[in-house]
């Protein structure tokens, strides 16, 4: 699998990215200048990373930020592409001079299924993480969610009903069968979906548990020592599984077998380092937001 993040433009692009503000990693302080009409004050922004409809109460304490900055919002597709990606953790950096540009997921899943997919031999699922979707519905007007699938579906890794408005995850083996590939490897990929989406925003979930059977994926944005029966009951309502770093395990381990509920809940743990090998140990499912 690839995990790719996603932000939107202003019109509605899809593009990769893993915070909406452009400032520490393209050149857009250079292009427009910090007086430009597009720049965020501080204050002027809250990002609600956590809702009051996040917790198992449904009474849980927003959790927000604010932030000065250019953002993704504020941008069409067409001028994101006058902007240039630098690396924010190396300097100087040889990328910096070679005009590198933000892609659009459609661009990736292109890429997958033109030229990884048939180099390699074999489907290459996706998890992507929906970033920000309480903001971006209010800065679009619309739901975010069915934009993403729409996508997934254009690309072979959903099934789309008109009739029913509703988006079917395929397996592994149905993508590699759709993209024609000539084989597929059923007992390594049949059962797996092509699809796992991720988010650290329940109610983005929940919009998208309306719209497709693929496997959903609560992030850690939780106190990990409240993962009690009634956390985990709650989080059951809209996804299959929980992502959070080794931490959170022997909380969330004893929980499950409380309830004896350790097959009925999927369990992905972050990679938060470059040393990845330090995971392994812990690991049961999966690497998310990676």
């Amino acid at each position: 699998y690839l995990e790719p993040d996603i932000c939107f433009t202003s019109d509605g692009v899809a593009i990769l990215r893993h915070h909406p503000d452009l400032t520490p990693d393209t050149n857009v302080v250079e292009v427009y200048g910090n007086d430009s009409s597009k720049r965020t004050e501080e204050g002027e922004i809250v990002f609600y990373w956590r809702t009051s409809d996040e917790g198992s109460t449904g009474d849980a304490t927003e959790y927000m930020e604010t932030s000065a900055g250019f953002f993704t919002w504020d941008f069409s597709y067409a001028e994101t592409q006058t902007l240039s990606l630098i690396a924010d953790d190396l300097q100087p950096s040889p990328f910096d001079a070679m005009d590198l540009k933000i892609l659009k997921l459609d661009e990736l899943l292109t890429l997958i299924e033109t030229q990884l997919s048939p180099v390699l031999q074999r489907p290459i699922g996706v998890i992507p993480e929906i970033k920000y979707s309480h903001e971006y519905a209010q800065e679009l007007g619309e739901q975010v969610e069915p934009l993403v699938l729409d996508i997934l579906a254009t690309h072979n890794y959903l099934s789309y009903d008109a009739d029913t408005n509703y988006y079917s995850v395929k397996t592994l083996c149905e993508y590699a069968a759709d993209i024609g590939l000539s084989e597929c490897d059923e007992a390594l990929y049949g059962n797996k979906p092509s699809v796992i989406i991720q988010s650290f925003n329940a109610p983005s979930l929940k919009i998208f548990r309306n719209y497709t059977d693929a496997p959903l994926i609560y992030l850690g944005w939780y106190d990990y020592d409240l993962m009690d029966e009634t956390f985990v009951s709650w989080v059951q309502t809209f996804a299959h599984g929980l992502g959070l770093n080794s931490a959170g395990m022997p909380t969330l381990n004893e929980t499950l077998t409380a309830m004896d509920a350790k097959d009925d809940l999927a369990i992905f743990e972050f990679t938060f380092g470059f040393n990845v090998a330090q995971y392994f140990d812990t690991i049961e499912y999966g690497f998310v937001d990676g």
